[in-house]
């Protein structure tokens, strides 16, 4: 684990790719990267973005044996805290279902529910948002959604 970190810090970013979140997440923890990013630049995508997130939420509306209730998978790293970041959110969750949404949202409160395609890029604290338009979204508390902004950073 000390030679992974070595080379971590000496690296001027790392990068995360998706994959299965459960096991992105356990094989992080298990060699520390956790306390080892922490001061690191990070680009990550899918569910190595979710990882980041305090907790991991698994979800998915459109599953072969119907709608699946969201529920919290396990801690994640705490290296986005305030947020639950939702890959593919538009694929996986019935958008036209305002008032499960709007469940969703209150059960994940207080913090901010965003939604990530494809192209959508985050940076900051505040989640300022570049990339293509509607490819970040924060979920709202009626089970709308706000665009993050697309073209050039939009704070939030």
């Amino acid at each position: 684990i000390a030679r992974i970190a070595d080379i971590l810090r000496g690296c001027e970013a790392v990068l995360i790719a998706g994959g299965l979140v459960g096991v992105l997440r356990n094989r992080m923890f298990f060699f520390g990267l956790d306390r080892i990013l922490r001061n690191q630049r990070i680009y990550a995508w899918s569910g190595g973005a979710m990882v980041l997130c305090d907790r991991i939420l698994l979800y998915h509306d459109f599953t072969p044996y119907g709608v699946g209730t969201a529920e919290v998978l396990d801690r994640g790293m705490g290296l986005v805290p305030g947020l639950w970041l939702l890959a593919h959110a538009r694929q996986r969750l019935n958008m036209a279902n305002h008032d499960a949404l709007a469940v969703m949202v209150a059960r994940l409160g207080p913090q901010r529910v965003i939604g990530l395609e494809n192209g959508a890029i985050l940076e900051g604290s505040n989640c300022e948002s570049r990339g293509r338009a509607e490819s970040a979204f924060e979920f709202q508390k009626d089970g709308s959604v706000r665009d993050l902004g697309s073209g050039d950073a939009a704070r939030t």
